[in-house]
């Protein structure tokens, strides 16, 4: 059962001094703490193996940070898109620069890597693929296009394309990132995963946004919905019974709903991981009529 939650403290308190409008991935340790996240969401759970996979892939990203060519920002190219109100990281770059290389280098290095029949065929089907094929998927998963007949050959596109957009958002100058449109990614203009309260030093109790693209955090403004942005008509909602470390916010302005974080009480918190982990309060609240606004590569359909 679903059950509407009054908005907490933590949601609406004020904080002390100002949190960064922006901070930047680690690719460094990004995946490497993500696949830890997923084998120890895995234990007793419903979709242990796919969790199972996925920790798998994030491993592999990890490795292709340090087997590939890291991209090469152009400061005044970055300049330039924010004086046009643009994202520097366009997504549209995604066929033409050294990601499709990077691509097989994952797709070579998964195939070394035992899998269950699922991902497997999955694999397999992406390897087969011309060089024309894979291109356009590229270019579709970067815009946020999930081919339904793809999905499983889509979560494995994304991981290279997470790999190479984390490694040139890490890149940005802070002081320099600023919005380009409400509820989108500052840095490339996808989609948020999902929301979270944080616990961070420098921004104790602030929520943030992570990209499903570049994983950049930027500040978000509380009990605001992120995809149509009104402040009106807005709850939470948790499954009674769960720990009180997942919600959703729903908004009646346009009827959608994004995961709500709260890593200020767990720290190991990912927003990649615990949203798939939490699948089950995505089908309670689609059977209720919310509709996702919120997109996470590994979790659609």
């Amino acid at each position: 059962m679903v059950s509407p939650v009054v908005p907490a403290p933590e949601f609406i308190g004020l904080n002390t001094g100002e949190p960064p409008f922006v901070v930047l991935p680690r690719p460094d340790v990004l995946f490497g703490r993500r696949a830890a996240r997923f084998r120890a969401l895995t234990l007793a759970h419903q979709l242990e193996p796919y969790l199972n996979f996925l920790a798998i892939l994030a491993d592999a990203q990890q490795k292709l940070v340090g087997t590939s060519a890291a991209p090469v920002l152009v400061q005044a190219d970055v300049d330039r898109a924010y004086e046009h109100t643009m994202p520097p990281l366009s997504t549209q770059i995604a066929a033409v620069t050294d990601i499709p290389a990077m691509l097989a280098l994952l797709i070579a290095d998964l195939s070394e890597t035992p899998l269950d029949p699922g991902p497997k065929a999955a694999l397999d089907r992406l390897a087969a693929m011309d060089s024309e094929e894979r291109g356009a998927l590229l270019a579709s998963v970067a815009e946020g296009a999930f081919p339904l007949e793809q999905l499983a050959e889509a979560a494995v596109v994304s991981a290279a394309l997470q790999v190479w957009f984390a490694r040139a958002a890490a890149q940005l100058d802070p002081a320099v990132v600023k919005t380009v449109e409400e509820g989108i990614c500052p840095a490339c203009g996808s989609a948020p995963v999902a929301s979270m309260i944080v616990g961070w030093p420098q921004a104790p109790n602030s929520r943030y946004l992570c990209c499903s693209l570049c994983n950049i955090y930027w500040n978000y403004v509380r009990v605001k919905c992120t995809a149509c942005t009104t402040t009106q008509g807005i709850s939470y909602r948790m499954i009674e019974g769960q720990p009180d470390d997942m919600a959703a916010e729903v908004c009646e302005g346009c009827g959608g709903y994004a995961k709500h974080l709260m890593q200020h009480k767990t720290p190991s918190i990912d927003p990649f991981a615990d949203d798939v982990a939490s699948y089950g309060l995505d089908v309670l609240l689609r059977e209720e009529g919310w509709k996702r606004t919120t997109i996470n590569p590994f979790l659609v359909g």
